[in-house]
């Protein structure tokens, strides 16, 4: 592998991260800080596809069900420093019903202005185009403008990402920030070949609004119309109101909602009987550490082929009752090839 390939494949595979919302990983370029001028005169492309297995929104995954995606891309970057990005997500289990498939396609443009050997700019903007089926919760932001902050040494990386997310239903904002280091294995490998991997620990800071949406999403179709009789209620109260009027046209239907959604009964279950029905569905505005991700990324390259597999473990944090806040556990993989001229 000529060392202007085997830069070019790191610069992608990383710069790529910088604006793919879903798989956000490290800027770290060891190679890059030797020698720029190679990068700089050449336009690149890279292909490819990947699987997820479970999808994340703006940072945050779904921990009251899996949500698989496929997603074939296409990113482009040239020499000046633009970059553009086209990817499709095909993911399971996000129509209405929450067991169907929905798809998302994302257009991505960014910048990248690399100050010195230590630190980048990249600053980007993303729409998101939902499929009609596509549910409330996750297609209601349509546009995510970002400003990318990198800085590293020669195996140290550190990214911080402030954001801003709105849509038709609302807005909020995001900082982001992640640190790790890379570790290149390229000397146990033949000729034309490339490995490395890249640990990382990611923290994500919001106002965590789109749990609001979330639960009217849910519950808002059987909860409200009884929140508007019991004002003070929990949901203990609204079991016993199921239990001893389960005659009622009214618990019937709610029966029957139930049945025919068993993943919304599902998150129902796990509420607390304490839980007051309003807090559900109320805003918060207090912007503290929403999420951890600790993800450990492999990434593989012979000649201009790239493969990557990444496992993540992670967790919510200051989550409301009705959200599962445990370790969890995803993994990526993804194949790519690169073109350059």
């Amino acid at each position: 592998m000529t060392k202007v390939i085997r830069m070019m494949i790191l610069f992608l595979v990383s710069s790529i991260q910088v604006l793919d919302l879903f798989s956000q990983s490290s800027d770290t370029i060891k190679s890059r800080q030797t020698n720029q001028t190679n990068i700089n005169t050449c336009s690149m492309m890279l292909s490819g596809i990947n699987y997820y297995s479970n999808t994340n929104t703006l940072g945050i995954y779904p921990t009251n069900l899996l949500q698989p995606s496929i997603s074939p891309f296409v990113s482009y970057y040239d020499k000046s420093g633009l970059i553009l990005s086209l990817m499709p997500f095909f993911i399971k289990n996000a129509d209405s019903s929450l067991n169907n498939n929905a798809a998302e396609v994302d257009i991505q443009a960014g910048y990248r202005w690399t100050l010195n050997s230590h630190l980048s700019v990249t600053p980007s903007y993303v729409h998101f185009f939902y499929s009609r089926n596509m549910n409330e919760a996750r297609s209601m932001y349509t546009d995510y403008i970002s400003l990318a902050i990198n800085a590293q040494t020669s195996w140290i990386f550190a990214i911080i990402t402030p954001a801003y997310v709105f849509g038709n239903d609302g807005n909020f904002g995001i900082v982001e920030a992640q640190g790790g280091f890379t570790l290149n294995l390229d000397k146990i490998l033949g000729r034309n070949q490339l490995l490395f991997l890249q640990p990382s620990v990611n923290l994500n800071f919001n106002n965590q609004y789109y749990y609001h949406k979330y639960a009217l999403d849910y519950f808002a179709v059987f909860l409200e119309p009884y929140l508007a009789g019991h004002p003070k209620a929990t949901v203990g109260d609204f079991r016993n109101y199921l239990t001893y009027n389960y005659y009622l046209p009214e618990v019937r239907a709610i029966t029957h909602y139930l049945n025919f959604h068993p993943k919304i009964d599902k998150a129902f279950s796990k509420l607390s009987n304490k839980t007051i029905i309003s807090t559900l569905f109320a805003v918060n505005t207090r912007f503290n550490l929403s999420y951890i991700e600790v993800p450990v990324p492999f990434t593989y390259a012979y000649r201009n082929l790239v493969l990557k597999f990444s496992a993540s473990i992670y967790r919510p944090l200051n989550a409301p009752s009705f959200i599962d806040s445990k370790w969890d556990m995803m993994y990526t993989v993804g194949l790519a090839y690169l073109l350059n001229w």
